[in-house]
């Protein structure tokens, strides 16, 4: 039989959309496989699995109970769903292939990188589901949000851990017996410090671990925030020397690099435990200050807006009960290195060049992302922003700062254009709204244009489940930029996460003044703004 007859038998066996599997199924070392709208329930084992040298695409497929939902290489998932695992959603296979998670959602279940090297895990979000990178190299973790379990790398090394938000873990990240690793961006916070409570020592922003000498060593750990009720790091290790040391002096800290973080604490000031060194052989110690550590980094009461970026969340009902997710990862492109691309979004759609522009033309900060192309074309050319899980019939606001430069149409309806695409479950397009495009400001989308404020408020429609955000040009040519991208749910209203501040103590100085409230982003929804000032 025929390579091609075998791969014609294979595909026609394979479940389509809309299907529910409820047998495990092993696509073994075949290639170029495609599922689409799958919903596997399978009591026990991987659902789905495939070997070294297979190759599979999976897009709005569902793992729904049993034991492991997953077991693959080479693969590539994009807003596929794992819910309800009883040891982990999805592992890598031996000998694994890279692997590529787009925009998926793990509840109460999670992800294991334990075999092959290079895999990426972007714009994903993790609810009581762990992400684990173990004995694997050269990963990409980035943009994704954790809530309730943290992020752990363990034996692995020169793995990129950016821009990921992870909210009410016991550790948020840690590093166990790691070394080159990167830390850049992240943001780690909880409620009880959100809320102004009292400290809670179980709750850790990082924590460094190993179990032989040197183990966890060259990392560094570089522009993150650590909003946490406990110690800012943990240290362990239980192969230190005894030997009495001088205070503050932890070997394990000195092996890293820890540089330009911002440590936000109680009291603005460096009288928390910020470290937590717990070493063999030794009494537990406090490092009350990471001068030492982190030279250049900062220690104040302050807020995520003091970085320059305001924090935004999205909030969704998940089987009754009301989520907290950040929802978008440096919606003004300003933290471009060290991947030097933008962060905001999945990918580049074809037929444009798209880059972060740094020449200070931007809306907030000064880098926002240039999308330019010279051969038009009927279709959208642009950028796709990660897809948001969203509840159906709740009410979202959706803003972004756009502008043009020498923009020709070639077609009646050309023109920079931005839209909203809702996608059902298995991941078809079920209705667009129109921010800017045919019908809607008109002469916003042609010409050169100074930095405008877009605005759209309306309901998800019924059936939908993620939403996307695109935006570029269509059926013209020129240069159209984007900046300070922002979705909020309206309704259901939300819980206000907002910092506040904490009781001080009897005798205590008073508090320094709060930083300076950023500029507003956006304008209240219903109207649009014109903005000369850098023109």
């Amino acid at each position: 039989m025929s390579p091609l007859l075998w791969l014609a038998l294979i595909l026609t066996a394979l479940p389509g959309p809309g299907t529910v599997q409820t047998e495990p199924l092993d696509l073994g070392a075949d290639r170029g496989v495609v599922l689409r709208g799958v919903t596997f329930q399978v009591a026990a084992g991987p659902a789905l699995r495939n070997a070294a040298g297979g190759e599979v695409r999976l897009e709005d497929c569902r793992f729904v109970g049993g034991t492991v939902g997953a077991e693959l290489s080479g693969a590539t998932l994009l807003r596929c769903t794992f819910a309800g695992q009883s040891e982990v959603g999805l592992r890598t296979a031996p000998g694994a292939e890279p692997l590529t998670l787009d925009s998926c959602l793990f509840t109460n279940s999670g992800a294991r990188l334990d075999a092959g090297t290079g895999h990426r895990v972007q714009g994903s979000w993790f609810v009581r589901s762990p992400l684990t990178v173990e004995g694997s190299t050269g990963n990409q973790l980035v943009g994704n949000s954790l809530l309730g379990e943290g992020l752990l790398v363990a034996d692995g090394a020169q793995n990129t851990l950016a821009f990921n938000t992870v909210f009410d873990a016991p550790a948020a990240i840690t590093l166990r017996d790691s070394r080159t690793n990167l830390l850049a961006g992240n943001w780690l916070l909880d409620t009880r410090f959100l809320a102004g409570a009292e400290t809670d020592p179980a709750q850790n922003g990082l924590a460094l671990t190993e179990t032989s000498q040197g183990a966890t060593a060259a990392n560094v750990i570089s522009s993150n925030l650590f909003q946490v009720s406990g110690p800012a790091v943990a240290v362990s290790a239980t192969t230190e020397p005894t030997e009495r040391r001088a205070a503050g002096q932890v070997p394990l800290l000195a092996r890293n690099t820890i540089a330009d973080n911002l440590w936000d604490r109680a009291d603005s000031a460096p009288t928390a435990d910020l470290v937590l060194a717990q070493m063999e052989g030794a009494r537990d110690r406090q490092v009350a200050t990471l001068t030492d550590w982190d030279p250049r980094g900062v220690i104040a009461q302050t807020s995520p807006g003091a970085l320059g970026l305001t924090t935004r969340w999205l909030w969704f009902n998940l089987d009754g009960e009301t989520l907290v997710l950040p929802n978008l990862s440096d919606p003004s492109f300003e933290r471009t290195a060290p991947l030097n691309g933008a962060i905001w979004g999945a990918e580049p759609l074809p037929g444009a060049t798209t880059a972060v522009a740094d020449d200070g033309d931007a809306r907030d900060g000064r880098h926002s992302l240039e999308v330019t192309t010279d051969t038009p074309t009927d279709d959208l050319v642009g950028w796709r922003a990660w897809s948001l899980p969203v509840r159906a019939g709740g009410t979202y606001g959706v803003a972004l700062w756009v502008r043009t430069k020498q923009v020709t149409p070639t077609g009646p309806d050309g023109g920079a254009t931005v839209r909203l695409r809702w996608l059902d479950g298995q991941g078809q397009t079920i209705d667009e709204a129109i921010l800017l495009g045919p019908g809607k400001l008109p002469l916003l989308r042609r010409g050169s244009q100074p930095w405008t404020d877009l605005l759209w408020q309306g309901p998800a429609p019924e059936g939908a489940a993620w939403l996307e955000v695109v935006g570029g040009l269509q059926q013209a040519t020129g240069t159209v930029r984007l900046d300070a991208l922002s979705v909020d749910q309206i309704a259901p209203p939300p819980p206000n996460p907002r910092r506040t501040p904490w009781p001080r103590k009897v005798g205590e100085p008073e508090p320094p003044p709060p930083p300076a409230q950023m500029k507003p982003w956006h304008p209240p929804w219903g109207r649009v703004r014109s903005d000369t000032s850098n023109w």
